[in-house]
Formats: structure tokens, C-alpha cells, sequence
């Protein structure tokens, strides 16, 4: 795949993961982590989509942050500025191939998760804020993938949509910018990753969200998100067994 190719087929991919996140309100990070790894390697693909994940971020919490209560998701904070820098250090050292392979392995049982409709209880104890926030901020370090674990703790709180967006946005920038940090202190951010960025992702995720806005309420966004969980299902099992 010559030079031009590669930076077309990363463009299309970044501007689908942010179109993804503008109609389903989920899996930018997912789909980017999903395909990207396999092309650019671990260690430019994950410091290149926290850059992503932090700028669209902002843009979804600017929109919900009325809905955010800190009360909600304080303990998941505190506990993720422990476990993003063991993330961080876990990605520094991990061999490319079974990283992919343990990365494929977490969205591949996170899209069969959703896939199956299946709710968990409620759950009230501390703790598994705690949980919650250990296994968002390891994933998140070492793979960009904060998402599931929060995702399938706020899914146990029974919040309504506007607080359950709002929580989970506070939670991921707050996140975004620590696992930025932890990136930047460990010279994640090199110039190929920073080159990829300026030159091909941000004109992508600016593209990605205008055409997310434009046809937010034009595709069933139900539809459009079990499509993106069957094709993550089918990306993800190709990582494990590749």
C-alpha cells in the first residue's frame, strides 16, 4: 500500500469512526482502535486517537455538560489517575501482536455485550464505581479504549439519557486528557504520530463531524448501531485469530 493509498484509507476510517459517534453517540474510539492498530501499530494508532478522542469529546460535552453530576462518576475519576499511567507503561512494553490480539479480544466481548441486549442489575456499591474506573483507565492507557467498562457501569446506574450522556462525557475527557499526559510524558507523541494527526485526522474528524450533524436525525440510529457492533464483532475476532 503506497504512501497515498494508506493516508486515504486512514482518512476514511477516522471520518467514519467520528460520523459512527455523531449518529450512534458511541464507538469512535472502538472503530478507530478496531482497524487502525492493524495498519500503523499500537504505538502510533493509540496516542494518534486519544488526540482524536479528546477533541470530539469536547464538542459532545459542550452540548450535555448542563447533564453532568461530578457525584456520579467521582470515585471512577480518582482511581483512573492510577490505572491510566500503568496503561500507558503496559503499552511501552507490549509485543504489537498480542496487544492486537488482547485489544480484539476486549471489543470483540464488548460488541457481543451490546449485541445481546442483556442489562445487568443495578449496582450501588462504591466498589464497582471503583472497578469501573481501574479497567476504563487501564484500557484506556494502553489501548484508547476507556469506553466499554464505563459504558457498561453507567448502563447499571438506570441514569436518565440527558445525565447518562453528560456522566460519561465528563468522565471520558477528564480521562482524555490524563491519558494525553501520560502519552506526552512518555514520548508517545512523536513526530509520525503528530505528522498523522495535523496532516490526515483532524481534517477527517472536522469533515466526520459536519457529516454526523447533517445526518444525525435523518439514519435510525438503532440500526446504525448494531451495524457498527457487527462489523467491530467481525474487525475485532480478525485481530484475535489473525
Amino acid at each position: 500500500m503506497n504512501d497515498v493509498v494508506l493516508a486515504g484509507f486512514v482518512a476514511a476510517i477516522i471520518f467514519f469512526a467520528v460520523l459512527t459517534q455523531g449518529i450512534s453517540g458511541f464507538g469512535m474510539a472502538l472503530v478507530t482502535m478496531a482497524i487502525l492498530p492493524s495498519i500503523l501499530g499500537l504505538r502510533v494508532a493509540s496516542p494518534l486517537v486519544a488526540l482524536i478522542a479528546i477533541c470530539i469529546e469536547a464538542v459532545i460535552l459542550f452540548r450535555n455538560w448542563r447533564s453532568l453530576t461530578f457525584r456520579d462518576i467521582w470515585l471512577a475519576i480518582v482511581v483512573s489517575f492510577i490505572s491510566i499511567p500503568i496503561g500507558v507503561q503496559f503499552l511501552k512494553g507490549l509485543d504489537n501482536v498480542w496487544g492486537l490480539r488482547i485489544l480484539g479480544t476486549i471489543i470483540a466481548l464488548y460488541a457481543l455485550y451490546a449485541l445481546s441486549g442483556f442489562h445487568l442489575p443495578q449496582l450501588t456499591h462504591p466498589l464497582w464505581q471503583a472497578l469501573a474506573g481501574l479497567f476504563s483507565g487501564l484500557m484506556g492507557g494502553a489501548f484508547n479504549t476507556s469506553g466499554p467498562a464505563m459504558i457498561i457501569y453507567a448502563d447499571t446506574q438506570k441514569w436518565e439519557p440527558a445525565r447518562f450522556r453528560g456522566n460519561l462525557q465528563g468522565y471520558f475527557i477528564i480521562s482524555s486528557v490524563q491519558v494525553i499526559f501520560n502519552h506526552a510524558i512518555s514520548g508517545n507523541f512523536t513526530p509520525v504520530v503528530l505528522g498523522w494527526f495535523g496532516k490526515i485526522a483532524l481534517p477527517a474528524l472536522i469533515a466526520g463531524l459536519i457529516a454526523g450533524a447533517l445526518l444525525e436525525k435523518r439514519l435510525p440510529a438503532q440500526g446504525f448501531r448494531k451495524f457498527v457492533l457487527l462489523l467491530l464483532l467481525v474487525t475485532s475476532l480478525r485481530m484475535v485469530f489473525a
